[in-house]
């Protein structure tokens, strides 16, 4: 090998991933096929203003200029409002195929210099040239140590295991002592039939509040791991009542899912409401949407301990979630959740 010793000096090669002081930005896998929209994750800690791009995988993170594949604000898209979001996830097309990363910045002006940018990901415009790895999960939130059961595909039949690990957990650099709990495809730990081409399989052991992923993992003797994919939204384990939503900015007609834990199994109802409405004193003809914790506002389990509700009738504006378990108004709300907003696109001036 050659080294450089003068500058300006030439990269032999760079990291997988990188990140400055807890920002960070991964794909969900690491090839997309056909019409697939590659899925972003990012955390932007200090809440600067940013934005995200494609580039090709080789592009110099600290010298980036010329046309991007493509590009969004960390809300999204390119239209929406919402440039200094601290976390969030959504979709991208890239249409050309190719090794790419996501790189994220807060330069404005070229050349940019990415604060984080993501693993490396293939592009393939044939579709099924991707082997579909493929995990979900049955709902968003969870009490400590209630089952989690999981859904997975895996095409090759690689040897595979699953892994829980915190939600922002870089999926090309995970850690064996970090896993909060694991199982083998085959159901347990200690199962030997660890190459399933598809199933169904539960975790029993995810005891400590937080949010976690679950992610699918190529068996390997030394770490650290690199997961094939991984779960899309976070889970949320809760010991308490808690109520969140799955992430903090949507486009208007995007549903909004709501995870939600209620330790105490009372009956009770989310309603979205203005984020400065008074949590003690809801009106319901303020309501913008709400449900049962069932699912819509018809059903009749309406005292689940845990689980996700789908909202589709949540217009443009700055909201809430409230928990309630008043059934004469005016309510008063146990919970809300964090403030998220729902934007229809609006041009900007940021030039491409």
């Amino acid at each position: 090998m050659v080294y450089d010793m003068t500058w300006p000096y030439e990269a032999v090669a760079f990291s997988e991933s990188f990140s400055v002081g807890g920002t960070k930005i991964s794909t969900s896998k690491s090839c997309y096929s056909g019409e697939e929209m590659v899925r972003l994750s990012f955390s932007n800690p200090v809440g600067s203003r940013v934005w995200i791009a494609i580039f090709p995988e080789d592009t110099d993170p600290s010298n980036i200029s010329g046309s991007s594949q493509n590009w969004a604000w960390p809300c999204g898209s390119q239209g929406c409002r919402g440039d200094s979001l601290t976390s969030n996830e959504f979709d991208i097309s890239v249409d050309a195929d190719g090794m790419w990363r996501a790189f994220l910045m807060n330069d404005m002006y070229a050349p940019y210099k990415s604060l984080a940018y993501s693993n490396s990901f293939e592009v393939k415009s044939t579709s099924g040239n991707c082997p579909n790895y493929f995990i979900s999960v049955s709902k968003g939130a969870y009490l400590p140590n209630e089952p989690v059961v999981i859904n997975f595909e895996n095409p090759l039949g690689t040897r595979i295991w699953f892994g829980v690990y915190e939600a922002s957990a870089d999926p090309t650099n995970l850690n064996y002592s970090q896993s909060e709990d694991y199982v083998y495809p085959c159901g347990d730990k200690t199962c030997t039939d660890q190459s399933l081409t598809s199933g169904t399989v539960t975790l029993n052991n995810v005891e400590a509040e937080g949010n976690w992923r679950v992610y699918l993992i190529s068996f390997s003797d030394t770490w650290p791991y690199q997961a094939l994919a991984f779960t899309k939204d976070e889970i949320m384990v809760r010991s308490t009542v808690s109520i969140a939503t799955s992430k903090s900015s949507y486009s208007v007609g995007e549903v909004v899912n709501v995870n939600y834990v209620n330790a105490s199994n009372e009956r009770f109802w989310m309603g979205v409401y203005e984020s400065s409405a008074d949590p003690t004193n809801l009106n319901d003809s303020q309501s913008e949407d709400w449900a049962w914790p069932c699912g819509d506002k018809d059903c009749t389990e309406q005292s689940l301990s845990s689980g996700t509700v789908e909202l589709f009738n949540v217009g443009e504006g700055s909201w809430r979630v409230y928990f309630m378990t008043d059934m004469t108004w005016p309510y008063e709300s146990v919970m809300y959740s964090e403030e998220f907003t729902v934007d229809s696109l609006h041009k900007n001036n940021f030039c491409e």
